[in-house]
């Protein structure tokens, strides 16, 4: 357990607490250690693609690095820069990976926007300039801007139909430039094909070098892994926008039209009509299938727009289920994937004219089973800044090990307010959602608030600049570093308009003898005030703190609104946090102050300074309509601990200790329409410990301790009622332990939620009751010791949470057994050898709350896990 150090009232309280560990896609290694940096699939930057067990990508903070995670290791490194080439060089969101090991290619542009293909053979470590976009193509033979990939890198990874041609690349160029010369100078589209890995290009075929324009750029090339033939998206206009099969054996003829293509044997071509113009294209047996990149009206009259099904022999393209041309204008197919027999279509949203602006800050993600029947699978909403001239996209969609990986770090990601996600559930596995992580305080340089925080190398120096100045998505997590944070009032800003998010919004400090968060009150002040209409929190969806010290200090004792938490119709939970006051103010720690608002305390201490007669309270509830929840929590030193007024308010008080209350611990002013639960709790109070002032005994009140007695309460006949001593260990440092001979020890209710106590250990049955377990009599020395939670030094466990796979990467060799159990302590998985990297598969779980336990014959250590 940790020390933990707090000042209130002018006297040091040591705070004994365990570390949860409900950590959100973190793990370490020595890299990463150093550098203080996250994993994959937290750490905000674009990736792209997987290929001999590493996931490549870039940063967002510097597009000039490439970063390599090994798939199932820890943390990710830095690899080369493309500044070593071209001080101006930047990547451009694109990598490209290989079926050959290490062989990866990078897409950037320079100063000018002149963009470059750069090869690596050692996994991005160091690269070299392979292929120029444009090279040649403007005026005078210089190179020509605004040339480049959108989805035109293609390896072939199957023979062709006339044998060979396995493992050669192509190369199809993207001319995007608004200055062209059509059919003369900057013009010209080109394929290009190598044999050599990348190293060599030459020509396949060039348009508009004649005088004429025969196409405007090529959007994607694929290879029809039924039939080995190549598939050629091009476009945009009518004549221009083609669907081209080639048989890889046919020769090119430069600057033929599309029309003329078709009439080469060896090719067949769809053209002439918008429906033609696609940016990716998928395959089963018998069918391929387009989602139109047409910016002509998507409604159910709209002829061209929509998903599309073509027989592979061309006798045949009709588009399929109407349905879909049910939103915006402006929204437009872009990237593909499949998994399986699932088929997965992405969304754009781009910005024409004033006449086809935005109506919906979104764009959709469909699926479908069978290629005829799709739906709307998904919603990601960007709302940055709400203009509607924005453009907004994913950046790449990729699949491995039947999971798809979706990048969205370049807009909802990391800039909006709503991470990429799939608001319903598909058919497919889970999909792996590249969160971010945001940084305050010193990590790899001092904070500074005018850093963008995206990174250890870039960090704020206050929470409120993060989280008021910047937009924050869901499922983001903001990690901040040791040290005391001086703090003015935080009143987070992002757009709760729609909860697509994927989970919480997470702060998270460095434990609460180390990351202390502090806030001086004046007069209406607050700490952190969480506002529905501002922040995306709901009724599943909170703002979690974790593993944070949050403290006030005020100069006054008669403002009532000095508070570390106010809620008003948000969400907000706490685990493993020190919650108190520092000066004689008589403000409520948690207020809560309208319908809908919801506080849960797991595993955290609520600790007031003062005692003021009658005013003082940990939670005060002014509205109908909430929740108060504490689970394996503390409370201590206010003169009531909870004071509920209003009818509607749904308490639950579960294995909690109330200590030094100066009155009561809990009163209730209304009859409750929820019947309030106050089970296995300590009560050591100068007043009474529970009282029903409506007149109504409705609280399930049981197996509880109380020093004092209660009033209008009807209890279960289980709990003690005395003013003998619980036998504390420690009381003036908040050690709560049990000792032996206590009268809590094994007399609580078991309840299925609360498996271990504040500390981690494991709770009995019959457990204790109050907050902390206890090992003493009757079984003492019969238990093996538990060692607490771990630390990242000897065992790593990663992603947690996770929806379908872990990883457990441990480095004691002691450990024989490795156990997966649920909340109620059923084994669900056992195996007796632990490999140095074992993994475990929960895909067929349901969410909820699991534990880890390693053990041996002396010691066991537990981790717990939460599942998506």
């Amino acid at each position: 357990m940790n020390s933990v150090r707090a000042n209130h009232s002018g006297f040091v309280l040591l705070v004994r607490l365990a570390v949860s560990i409900f950590i959100i896609l973190v793990h370490t290694n020595n890299s990463e250690a150093q550098n203080g940096l996250e994993t994959i699939n937290s750490f905000p930057g674009h990736w792209c693609c997987i290929s001999g067990n590493y996931i490549y990508g870039t940063g967002l903070d510097s597009k000039r690095t490439v970063l390599r995670k090994s798939i199932n290791g820890q943390g990710f490194e830095r690899r080369g820069s493309v500044t070593s080439l071209n001080s101006s060089f930047e990547i451009q969101n694109r990598m490209y990976s290989t079926t050959t090991k290490d062989l990866i290619f990078v897409l950037v542009k320079d100063s000018v926007n002149v963009h470059y293909l750069l090869r690596s053979v050692d996994g991005g470590s160091t690269l070299s300039n392979v292929f120029t976009f444009g090279e040649n193509n403007g005026p005078a033979g210089r190179h020509t801007p605004n040339i480049r990939l959108l989805r035109g890198l293609l390896e072939l990874t199957r023979d062709l139909p006339s044998g060979g041609g396995s493992g050669a690349l192509l190369l199809g160029e993207y001319n995007f430039g608004s200055a062209r010369v059509r059919g003369s100078t900057n013009d010209r589209v080109r394929i290009m094909k190598s044999v050599d890995k990348g190293l060599t290009w030459t020509k396949v075929v060039e348009w508009n070098t004649n005088g004429q324009n025969q196409v405007g750029h090529v959007h994607a090339m694929r290879q029809d892994p039924y039939t080995g033939y190549v598939y050629i998206l091009t476009g945009d206009n009518n004549g221009k926008a083609g669907i081209i099969k080639w048989d890889g054996i046919a020769g090119w003829k430069d600057n033929a039209t599309l029309t003329e293509i078709n009439s080469i044997p060896g090719f067949n071509v769809l053209t002439g009509l918008q429906r033609y113009r696609a940016c990716d294209i998928l395959f089963d047996e018998n069918y391929f299938y387009t989602f139109t990149d047409t910016q002509m009206p998507n409604n159910k009259s709209g002829s061209e727009s929509g998903i599309w099904q073509g027989k592979k022999d061309f006798s045949s393209f009709t588009r399929v289920n109407n349905e879909i041309f049910d939103y915006d204008p402006m929204h437009i197919g872009w990237l593909g994937e499949k998994i399986g027999d699932t088929f997965i279509f992405t969304t754009a949203r781009e910005y024409g004219d004033s006449q086809n602006a935005w109506r919906e800050l979104n764009t959709h993600v469909y699926t479908s089973n069978d290629g005829i029947n799709w739906k709307k699978a998904g919603l990601i909403n960007w709302r940055d800044t709400g203009s509607e001239t924005t453009t907004s996209y994913i950046p790449n969609i990729f699949t491995y090990e039947n999971r798809l990986y979706v990048d969205c770090m370049g807009g909802a990601g990391h800039n909006s307010t709503i991470v990429c996600s799939l608001a319903e559930h598909t058919p497919f596995s889970e999909p792996v959602v590249l969160h971010p992580v945001f940084f305050v305080g010193n990590w790899n340089t001092p904070g500074n608030d005018s850093n963008s925080g995206t990174n250890a190398d870039a960090p704020k120096r206050t929470l409120g600049r993060m989280l008021s100045a910047n937009v924050i998505s869901a499922g983001s997590r903001v990690r901040i570093s040791s040290g005391d944070f001086n703090e003015t009032s935080i009143n987070p800003q992002w757009s709760g308009a729609y909860m697509q998010g994927r989970g919480s919004v997470i702060i998270e400090g460095r434990g609460v003898s180390q990351t202390h968060l502090i806030w001086s009150g004046n007069s209406n002040s607050y700490g952190i005030y969480v506002d529905a209409t501002r922040t995306m929190t709901s009724s599943n969806v909170p703002l979690i703190f974790k593993d944070v010290d949050m403290r006030m200090t005020s100069n006054t004792s008669s403002d009532h609104t000095n508070n570390i938490v106010r809620l008003h119709g948000s969400y907000v939970r706490t685990l493993s946090c020190m919650i108190g006051n520092n000066d004689n103010d008589e403000s409520p720690l948690v207020r809560i102050e309208s319908a809908g608002s919801k506080y849960i305390s797991e595993n955290s201490v609520h600790l007031t300074a003062s005692t003021i007669a009658g005013i003082t309270y940990v939670v005060e509830v002014l509205s109908q309509d909430t929740q108060v929840r504490f689970m394996n929590s503390v409370i201590s030193n206010p003169w009531v601990a909870f004071r509920l007024i209003h009818p509607d308010v749904s308490l639950s008080l579960k294995n909690c200790t109330f200590y030094n209350i100066g009155r009561t611990g809990v009163i209730m002013e209304s009859a409750f329409n929820t019947q309030p639960f106050i089970k296995n709790c300590i009560f050591m109070c100068g007043g009474n410990a529970i009282v029903d002032n409506s007149g109504i005994p409705e609280t399930e009140s049981d197996y509880n301790f109380y020093s004092r007695e209660t009033i209008n309460i009807t209890d279960g006949g289980h709990s003690i009622t005395s003013a003998e001593d619980p036998k504390f260990a420690d009381p003036a440092t908040l050690n709560f332990d049990l000792l032996d001979g206590s009268p809590c020890i094994m007399r609580a209710l078991k309840l299925v939620d609360l498996t271990y106590d504040f500390a981690f250990k494991a709770r009995r049955d019959p457990p204790s009751i109050g907050a902390f377990e206890s090992y003493a009599s009757p079984h003492s020395g019969d238990i093996p010791t538990f060692t607490g939670e771990t630390s990242m030094a000897d065992i790593s466990v990663y992603p947690n949470p996770a929806s379908d796979m872990i990883f457990i990467n441990y480095m004691d060799k002691d450990f024989r057994i490795l156990k997966l159990m649920n909340s109620m302590g059923v084994v669900l998985t056992k195996a007796k050898t632990i490999r140095p990297l074992q993994e475990i598969n929960i895909s067929n779980l349901k969410p909820g709350i699991y534990f880890l336990e390693l053990s041996n014959e002396k010691t066991y250590k537990r981790i717990r896990i939460i599942k998506n």
